[in-house]
């Protein structure tokens, strides 16, 4: 573990590969940050994952299980035994009522830990004001929770050019309606939100990023670093760095720095700092999209949203870049998963992979025996050989699969 010391935060910098790594990592972040948690073991411990959506994290998008699970594990070991993960996911998820806790196996994860489920587009809020003096809901625990720990992706966003600790917050807001009035001044509402709720720890998931067309579009992009800190906007302004963007480049950065939550001296150690691996910025909003999102045609919106219920249609929005995300309601249905032998060439990919850790590669093991095996299917995805199969439904996995499956295996083969 590499450390960072700065005038505002200690940031903590782990290369990781497997779910071993990871959770060595989380382990290690614990320790250096151990004057966070709270001395009675009864304690209500928030977890923020980034559940924006159906993509899984080898797409880039979510949250890796592999972090929420080390993460649950280090903190029972701990013998903490008030869990609560939960997040709000995205408009066009909520309005379809997918069940992305579901389809990310969150719930699976949480019934295996006996820990708690919350979603928070649904859950008990408090109002706090945005910029203009606009009211959101925000779900009560973000305020209650003694340990709250942030776990955001990195991945580039249309929008605000990064998405990590700071932007991941929206998830917290309260329902689709809360979420849309954030985006009448979107980066200025976002730096606002960060200074009423204060998450006591952030864990960075940089480990399979997002690049090019995010937060939805875009390709996943092995980088392979777990980045923790207490402070967002500096550990937002390193992980920039990081990821060769200046934070001058990022909107809500930018509007931080004016307001004197990043400091000229962090700074210029920050800009001091090799860049780990560059990834590709997202393209320019296209102008109709632009015009489009403006609230002077919600109306119009909202009187063709059927429209969007229709598969040529979302295809065709999609095809020609008007929106980011085709949502299908038909859920996966996995009847079988199993390892064909004749096929494996024992990289143990999937042993790397797998969020339980489970021994996929050894004789006997049958996935359909192991209790631990949540169906997550990240051995399926990763495995270059494509010597994991499963059998059943593919339901919305065939859009994700057509799109994704090549390039997961081409990025994360073995050399």
């Amino acid at each position: 573990m590499e450390v960072y010391k700065f005038t505002k935060d200690t940031i903590l910098l782990n290369k990781c590969e497997s779910a071993l790594d990871v959770q060595n990592a989380v382990d290690e972040i614990f320790l250096c940050k151990k004057e966070l948690f709270p001395k009675s073991k009864d304690a209500l411990v928030f977890l923020k994952p980034n559940l924006n959506n159906d993509q899984n994290a080898l797409m880039g998008n979510s949250t890796d299980l592999r972090i929420l699970t080390s993460v649950v594990n280090s903190l029972q070991r701990k013998g903490y035994r008030n869990i609560t993960v939960g997040d709000g996911c995205n408009v066009g998820i909520n309005r379809k009522n997918i069940d992305v806790f579901s389809r990310l196996r969150i719930d699976r994860i949480a019934h295996m830990y006996e820990i708690n489920l919350l979603d928070l587009n649904n859950a008990p809020y408090k109002e706090i004001e945005l910029e203009g003096g606009n009211k959101v809901r925000v779900a009560k625990i973000c305020f209650e929770a003694e340990l709250f720990i942030n776990l955001p992706k990195i991945k580039t966003h249309a929008e605000t050019q990064l998405s990590i600790c700071l932007k991941n917050l929206v998830g917290c807001l309260s329902g689709g309606i809360e979420k849309k009035k954030m985006h009448d001044s979107l980066n200025a509402n976002i730096v606002r939100l960060n200074k009423q709720v204060r998450p006591h720890l952030h864990i960075v998931d940089g480990l399979i990023a997002m690049e090019g067309n995010g937060p939805g579009d875009g390709k996943p992009k092995k980088v392979g670093l777990l980045v923790a800190g207490e402070d967002p906007f500096l550990i937002d302004a390193f992980c920039a760095r990081l990821v060769g963007l200046e934070e001058e480049t990022v909107p809500y950065l930018k509007i931080g720095r004016k307001k004197g939550y990043l400091c000229e001296p962090d700074l210029e150690s920050i800009r001091r700092h090799s860049v780990w691996m560059y990834i590709e910025k997202p393209p320019p909003q296209r102008l109709l999209t632009r015009v489009l999102g403006h609230n002077i045609f919600m109306g119009l919106r909202n009187l063709v949203r059927p429209l969007f219920d229709n598969k040529p249609v979302t295809g065709l929005l999609y095809k020609y870049g008007l929106i980011q995300d085709v949502y299908d309601r038909e859920d996966a249905k996995v009847e079988k998963i199993y390892l064909d032998r004749t096929k494996c060439n024992d990289c143990n990919l999937c042993l790397d992979y797998c969020p339980t850790n489970l021994p996929i590669t050894s004789l006997g093991f049958d996935f359909s025996k192991s209790e631990g095996c949540i169906e997550c299917l990240y051995c399926f995805f990763i495995c270059p050989e494509e010597a994991i199969k499963f059998e059943g439904e593919l339901g919305y996995l065939s859009f994700y699969i057509h799109k994704h499956f090549n390039s997961i295996k081409k990025l994360y083969k073995k050399a």
